[in-house]
C-alpha cells in the first residue's frame, strides 16, 4: 500500500513541473558590474545575486557565505557543478506558472520585456507582463513546454536556450526550491560587450501548487484500487 501511494505521489510531482535537458556545461566569465546602485561597490554580479538570495529565500537566510558561493557557482549548467544539465525549457504546470520581477539594474531598467515562447518556436513569443514597468506577480496557464526570452530596449533578443544566443549565456538559472521555484538572472547586454554581471533583471519563476483536493482525490483513487485488488484476491 505504502509503495503504491509513493508511486502515485511521484507521478503527481512529475506532472506538476519538469525541466527539459539541454546543452553541455558552461562557465560564466564574471566581471565587475558597471551598474551603479546603492551598496554595489562595483563588485561582480554574483554579489548582488547573493544579496537577493539572503533576503528572499529561506534556504539562504542569514547564510551570506553559502549564498555567495551558490550565486557564483550554483547556477544550473555550471561545469563540474552539482547540476550540470542546463535546463532551458520548462514543462508547464497544470495550474499555471507565476512570474515576478524582483529588481532591475542598469540603463535598460523598466525598458526590457520578458516573454515566453513555445519550445522550438521563438516566433510564438508572448509578453509575460503588460509593460516594461509591470513587475507582477502574474500567473499564466501556458499549457506547453516553454522557454523565456528577454527583449531589450535596443531590440536584442536573448533566450534561456543558450543555443539561440550568439554571444554566450544571457541568463543564469538557479533552482531555489527543487521542482518548484527558480531565479532567472539576466544579462541584458551582449556577453561579448557587456559587463557579465547577470543582475540586470531578477525574474522568479514559480509553480502554482496543485490544489490539495486534487492530491487527496488521486490518493483516494489509488486507495480504492488497492481495496478492490485485495477483495479480488480474497
Amino acid at each position: 500500500m505504502k509503495k503504491i501511494i509513493s508511486i502515485i505521489l511521484g507521478v503527481v510531482f512529475m506532472c506538476v513541473f519538469a525541466q527539459s535537458a539541454a546543452l553541455a556545461e558552461f562557465d560564466v566569465n564574471w566581471t565587475k558590474s558597471t551598474d551603479h546602485y546603492e551598496g554595489s561597490g562595483n563588485d561582480e554580479g554574483y554579489y548582488t545575486i547573493a544579496n537577493w538570495l539572503t533576503a528572499n529565500t529561506v534556504a539562504f537566510q542569514d547564510k551570506p557565505v553559502e549564498a555567495l558561493a551558490f550565486a557564483e557557482n550554483g547556477y544550473i549548467g555550471k561545469t563540474g557543478g552539482a547540476n550540470t544539465t542546463d535546463p532551458f525549457y520548462w514543462s508547464a504546470s497544470p495550474e499555471g506558472v507565476t512570474f515576478q520581477i524582483y529588481q532591475e539594474f542598469g540603463d535598460y531598467k523598466d525598458q526590457n520585456y520578458v516573454k515566453y515562447y513555445t519550445q522550438g518556436d521563438t516566433s510564438s513569443a508572448t509578453d509575460v507582463f503588460s509593460s516594461g514597468t509591470d513587475n507582477g506577480p502574474v500567473t499564466i496557464d501556458i499549457g506547453t513546454s516553454f522557454g523565456l526570452n528577454l527583449l531589450t530596449k535596443v531590440g536584442d533578443n536573448f533566450y534561456t536556450d543558450n543555443s539561440l544566443n550568439t554571444y554566450g549565456p544571457q541568463a543564469l538559472i538557479y533552482e531555489i526550491e527543487p521542482g518548484k521555484q527558480w531565479l532567472v538572472a539576466w544579462e541584458d547586454l551582449k556577453c561579448d560587450v557587456g559587463d557579465n554581471d547577470y543582475n540586470d533583471m531578477f525574474l522568479k519563476v514559480e509553480v502554482v501548487p496543485e490544489p490539495i483536493s486534487m492530491a487527496l482525490f488521486l490518493l483516494g483513487g489509488g486507495a480504492l484500487v488497492v481495496g478492490k485488488l485485495r477483495k479480488k484476491k480474497k
